[in-house]
C-alpha cells in the first residue's frame, strides 16, 4: 500500500491536475489524501457515494476499509490555523476513535501544527510550546506513531522562503506499521504548491528494531495491572 498526502492549494487548474496525475503515476500511489481543494462544498452523500462507509467533520474526512483482513480507518486531515479549532478537531477525532470498537488508524495531511521547536524555522510565538504539548498529547492519546521523516526537513515554506515548518505528516497505529512494513515517511520536493508531498511506502531497509512504546492512558485502564501481573507470573525463565 502506497499513500501520499498532498496540499494542492486549489484543484481548478487543469495543468495542476495533470501534474498531480503524473506524480501519482510515477510514484505508483494507491491512495491519495488531498487537502485545500478550494471546493465550496462536498456533501456527506457525495463522500458516501464514492467510499461507502465514511465519516467527516470540520477539518477531516475519513473512510473505513478492509485491507487483507485488517479493518482500517484512513483519515485525511486539513486543520485550521487557529488553536481553538485545532482543539475541536483533535477532540472530534478522539471521539470518533472511541466510538469504533476496533481497527487500525492512519491519519495523514496538513495538521497545521508541529511537535517540537526544531520542526519550524523563522516563526515565533509564545503559544507555540503549549500548542506543541497539546498536539503531542493528542497523538499519544490516539496511540499513534509519527514515523521518522526522510527527504526534506520541512513540508511548508512561505513565498519568501524565510519561514518553514513541518506541518504535514502521517500518524499511524503501531499494528499498521508492521502490517505495511513501513519504516519511514518521505517528504518530497515542492512543485505546484507551497506544501511538499509526503509519501508513505513500504521499505525493506533495516532501520533496526522498533522501539517499545508505552502510552500513559494505559495506566487508567482498570485491567492493566491484573493483566501485567498475570503475564509476568506465567513466564518460565530459567
Amino acid at each position: 500500500m502506497n499513500l501520499v498526502s498532498l496540499n494542492i492549494r486549489g484543484s481548478g487548474n487543469r495543468a495542476k491536475r495533470q501534474e498531480i496525475r503524473k506524480l501519482l503515476e510515477q510514484e505508483k500511489i494507491d491512495l491519495c489524501l488531498i487537502q485545500e481543494t478550494k471546493q465550496s462544498h462536498i456533501s456527506e452523500e457525495y463522500v458516501h457515494s464514492i467510499w461507502g462507509r465514511s465519516f467527516h467533520g470540520t477539518g477531516y474526512v475519513g473512510i473505513q476499509i478492509t485491507w487483507q483482513n485488517l479493518l482500517l480507518y484512513i483519515v485525511c486531515i486539513y486543520s485550521s490555523c487557529f488553536l481553538e479549532e485545532k482543539r475541536h478537531l483533535w477532540a472530534e477525532i478522539l471521539r470518533r476513535k472511541s466510538s469504533f470498537s476496533e481497527g487500525l488508524w492512519c491519519l495523514g495531511g496538513d495538521f497545521n501544527a508541529v511537535k517540537k521547536t526544531n520542526e519550524m524555522k523563522g516563526r515565533t510565538g509564545s503559544g507555540n510550546l503549549s500548542e506543541m504539548a497539546e498536539f503531542g498529547a493528542f497523538i499519544e492519546e490516539m496511540e499513534l506513531i509519527d514515523l521518522p521523516a526522510t527527504g526534506r526537513k520541512f513540508t511548508w515554506f512561505n513565498a519568501a522562503g524565510s519561514s518553514m515548518s513541518r506541518l504535514d505528516r502521517f500518524l499511524l497505529s503501531e499494528g499498521l506499521i508492521g502490517a505495511w512494513d513501513l519504516k519511514v515517511q518521505k517528504v518530497g520536493d515542492r512543485s505546484f504548491s507551497d506544501h511538499c508531498p509526503v509519501f508513505l511506502k513500504a521499505n525493506n531497509r533495516n532501520w533496526g528494531p522498533i522501539p517499545f512504546k508505552f502510552f500513559n492512558p494505559w495506566l487508567k485502564h482498570e485491567e492493566l495491572i491484573p493483566f501485567v501481573d498475570s503475564v509476568w507470573n506465567s513466564l518460565n525463565i530459567s
